[in-house]
């Protein structure tokens, strides 16, 4: 085979190997408000717990299987949605 088919079959199977890589991505997952919570309790003087949940609350994660390295989770709570029994 002559060495210029050859660099061209090589040229062809890396950009075929480039694109494959690049088609796999991450999965991207979104924090389901309705079936999710966040919750906390408290020390009430020293005698009691006291419990509460924040009511409004956002989240997402990725998970790359391929690199676990650059996997990532975020999540925002409002401080002022807190709500107890107190």
């Amino acid at each position: 085979m002559p060495r210029n088919s050859l660099s061209r079959i090589c040229a062809v199977c890396f950009a075929f190997a480039a694109c494959a890589a690049a088609s796999v991505r991450a999965d991207e997952y979104a924090l389901d408000p309705v079936h999710s919570s966040v919750s906390f309790k408290a020390r009430h003087m020293g005698i009691s717990w006291v419990h509460g949940r924040f009511n409004t609350f956002s989240g997402a994660c990725t998970i790359d299987k391929a690199d676990p390295g650059k996997s990532s989770f975020e999540m925002t709570i409002k401080a002022d949605s807190a709500a107890t029994t107190v």
